[in-house]
C-alpha cells in the first residue's frame, strides 16, 4: 500500500491539531522567540532585539534568523498567537517523519521497516513534544534527517552536488539555532568512515561538505558582524555565561548529569516527559544493533550498486551518528533537555532494522514486536497527554482579559506575551538588572509608567526557597521593595486561580491551587 504512509501522516497531524495548544503548557521561551520574531517584523528591521527586556542587555545577530524569518511568515499569514506559532513546528515534526519513512526506504528497501520507523518515532512523547514546543529542534531534526538523506541518496555516486546539498543543508540550520553544530558531526563522522574506511568516497568529498558548512557559517558570521560591529564579544560572553567554553571533564559530567535529569524527569521551567522506557529500549536497540552488525559483517551492498555501502555499515554508520551527537552535546556543553531529540529518529531507524532485517525471524513475530513496541511508546505518550489536557492557555489569558485591557503596560511573567499588543509587557528577568542601571522598584514602574502587575504567586516560593530558584529571575534582591510597592501603591483589581501557569517551577505545578494577583497601580 503505497499510499499507507501518506494516510497515516495526514491523520497524524490532524489529531495532533486537536491538542496543539494544551500539550505541553506554554513555556515563556516560546513567547521569547516568538516576541521577537513579531518585533522584527513590525519594526521591518532584522536588528531589532525583545521590547520586553529593556534592562537585560541584548544584542541582535543572524544566527536564529532563519528561524525567526519562518514565524514571521506564519505571523503574517495566520497572526500572532500560540496556536500558529506550533503550527510551524508541527510542519516540521511531519516532515519530519515523512523524511525517516524515506531514509529507512532508502537503507533497506522494505516499507515493513520503513513504516515501522515512521510510527515508531510518531507516537514516542519526546517527538510528539518536539512537534508541539514552538522552538527550534524539530526544525534541527529535520536538517539532520534530510542532510543523512542527501549523504546516503548520493553515496553510491558522489559528486559535487551531493556533497554541497547535504553540506548546505546543515549550513542553513545555523540561522536556525547554535545547535546546529551537533547535527553537523553526524554526517561528518560518515564522511570521515566512507573515506578513510570504506574508501568509498575520495577526500574531495569531506572537503567539499566541510566547505559548504564553512561558507554558510562564515556568512552568518559576517551578516551577524553587520547587525552588530561587536557580535563575537558579546556571543563570546553569552557563551561564556552559558558555561559553554568549561573544560572538558566538567562537560562530561554535565552529560552524565543531562541523562540523570532525563531519566528522572526532573527540570527547572520545561515540562521533561517520561521517557524511562526509552532509556532502556535505546540501550537494548544499541547493543541489539552492534550485534546486528556483526551478523551482517560478510553481506554485500544491495544488488543494485556494487558501490552501495554494506547492510553493516548502515547500522555501523547510525551508530556513529548517535555517538556524534552526543559528542556534539558535550562540546557545546549547553545540556538542553530538548536537545535530546536528536537520537529518537535514529534509534526508531535501528529498531525498525533489528526487527525487519534480522535473520531467520518470521513475519508474524516481526509484525508482533513492531505492533507490540508501537503499543508501549503510544500508552507512554497517552500517559504523558492526557493530565495536561485538563489546562487551557486560552483559558489563562482570558483570565487576566477580565482584569488587564491588551493594551496596557504591564509587569508580568512573559508566558503572558500572547495576550498584550506589542511593547506593552515588561518581563520579571528585568529587574536583576535594577541595581546595574542605579533603579530601584518604585522608579522602574513609574518611569515605564506601567499600569498593572500581574504577579504570579511562585514569586513568593522563589524568594522562601533562594537562592535555590535564583536562575529563574536572578536573585531577587528587590523583592521586599517591590512588596511594599504593591501594599502602599497598588489596589488589588482581582485574582484567579492556576494550577499551572501561576507555577513556573514543573515541580511545583499542580500540586496546590496557585494563584495569580493582578494590581493596579495607583496614579501619582
Amino acid at each position: 500500500l503505497p499510499s499507507l504512509p501518506y494516510v497515516f501522516l495526514a491523520v497524524y497531524a490532524l489529531l495532533n491539531l486537536c491538542f496543539l495548544e494544551r500539550f505541553p503548557f506554554v513555556h515563556s521561551n516560546e513567547s521569547w522567540l516568538s516576541g521577537l520574531s513579531r518585533s522584527i517584523f513590525l519594526s521591518h528591521d532584522f536588528a531589532a532585539t525583545e521590547p520586553f527586556f529593556d534592562l537585560k542587555d541584548r544584542y541582535p545577530h543572524a544566527i536564529k534568523l532563519i528561524f525567526h524569518g519562518m514565524q514571521i511568515v506564519v505571523i503574517k499569514l495566520l497572526g500572532y498567537n500560540i496556536f500558529s506559532m506550533r503550527l510551524l513546528s508541527l510542519v516540521f515534526g511531519v516532515l519530519s517523519l515523512y523524511l525517516i519513512y524515506k531514509l529507512a526506504l532508502l537503507l533497506w528497501g522494505k516499507q515493513a521497516a520503513a513504516l515501522g520507523a515512521l510510527v515508531f518515532c510518531a507516537v514516542d512523547i519526546q517527538f510528539v513534544y518536539a512537534s508541539h514546543l514552538a522552538r527550534q529542534e524539530i526544525i534541527l531534526v529535520f536538517c539532520l534527517l534530510l542532510s543523512l538523506y542527501f549523504f546516503y541518496k548520493y553515496l553510491p555516486r558522489p559528486g559535487l552536488g551531493a556533497d554541497l546539498l547535504s553540506g548546505s543543508v546543515i549550513g542553513l540550520s545555523i540561522g536556525v539555532h547554535p545547535n546546529s553544530f551537533i547535527i553537523f558531526l553526524p554526517a561528518l563522522v560518515l564522511y570521515v568512515y566512507h573515506v578513510l574506511i570504506s574508501k568509498r568516497l575520495p577526500w574531495v568529498s569531506l572537503l567539499r561538505y566541510l566547505t559548504a558548512v564553512s561558507c554558510f557559517a562564515f556568512a552568518f558570521i559576517g551578516l551577524s558582524l553587520f547587525l552588530d560591529p561587536q557580535f563575537l564579544n558579546h556571543y563570546s560572553a553569552l557563551g561564556e555565561s552559558l558555561a559553554v567554553f568549561n573544560p572538558l571533564p566538567s562537560k562530561l559530567t554535565g552529560l552524565k548529569l543531562f541523562y540523570q535529569k532525563l531519566y528522572y524527569s526532573i527540570s527547572g521551567t520545561y515540562y521533561t516527559p517520561w521517557i524511562r522506557f526509552q532509556f532502556y529500549l535505546f540501550g537494548a536497540i544499541f547493543l541489539g544493533a552492534l550485534g546486528l552488525a556483526w551478523l551482517q559483517r560478510n553481506e554485500k551492498g544491495p544488488a543494485r550498486d556494487k558501490s552501495c555501502p554494506a547492510a553493516a555499515e548502515i547500522t555501523l554508520g547510525l551508530i556513529f551518528a548517535i555517538l556524534a551527537l552526543n559528542l556534539g552535546i558535550v562540546l557545546v556543553g549547553r545540556f538542553n533537555q530538548t536537545s535530546v531529540i536528536f537520537q529518537f529518529p535514529l534509534f526508531y531507524l535501528l529498531a525498525a532494522s533489528l526487527i525487519y532485517t534480522l535473520p531467520d525471524v518470521k513475519t508474524l513475530w516481526r509484525h508482533l514486536a513492531a505492533g507490540l513496541l508501537t503499543l508501549v511508546l503510544l500508552s507512554s505518550s497517552m500517559l504523558n497527554i492526557f493530565p495536561a489536557l485538563v489546562h487551557s492557555y486560552d483559558d489563562y489569558l482570558r483570565q487576566i482579559e477580565k482584569y488587564v485591557p491588551a493594551g496596557a503596560r504591564v509587569l508580568a511573567n512573559l508566558n503572558t506575551e500572547y495576550y498584550f499588543s506589542p511593547g506593552k509587557l515588561y518581563d520579571y528577568r528585568n529587574l536583576a538588572f535594577l541595581p546595574d542601571k542605579g533603579l530601584d522598584f518604585d522608579e522602574y514602574i513609574r518611569g515605564n509608567d506601567i499600569e498593572y502587575i500581574i504577579y504570579p504567586e511562585e514569586m513568593d516560593v522563589i524568594h522562601q526557597e533562594r537562592p535555590r530558584w535564583n536562575g529563574m529571575y536572578g536573585p531577587l534582591l528587590y523583592y521586599e521593595e517591590m512588596q511594599a510597592f504593591l501594599k502602599d501603591h497598588c489596589r488589588l483589581a482581582g485574582q484567579f486561580s492556576a494550577p499551572v501557569y501561576g507555577m513556573r517551577i514543573v515541580g511545583y505545578q499542580n500540586i496546590r491551587d496557585w494563584q495569580v494577583k493582578i494590581y493596579r497601580v495607583n496614579t501619582l
